[in-house]
């Protein structure tokens, strides 16, 4: 039950760029065919944000659908 508790709380983003072919790095994120995953194994720890973080801050720029993702 920890484990299954555990995998409930890891913020997972899944990041559509408007471009569908954008493939570069936004906030930190690496965008690769207008698509990223946001989450603890994929952020470079050495922004100093959460994932829920730069969701936001992608959402807040614009150009970028964010939703959350299992």
């Amino acid at each position: 039950m920890a484990k299954e508790e555990a995998k409930a709380k890891v913020q997972r983003y899944l990041v559509t760029a408007d471009n569908p072919d954008y493939a570069d790095v936004t906030a930190g994120v690496q965008f690769n065919r207008g698509q990223a995953l946001i989450d603890p194994l994929t952020l470079d720890a050495n922004l100093g944000r959460t994932p829920a973080e730069v969701a936001d801050l992608l959402r807040e720029m614009g150009g970028y659908a964010v939703r959350e993702v299992e």
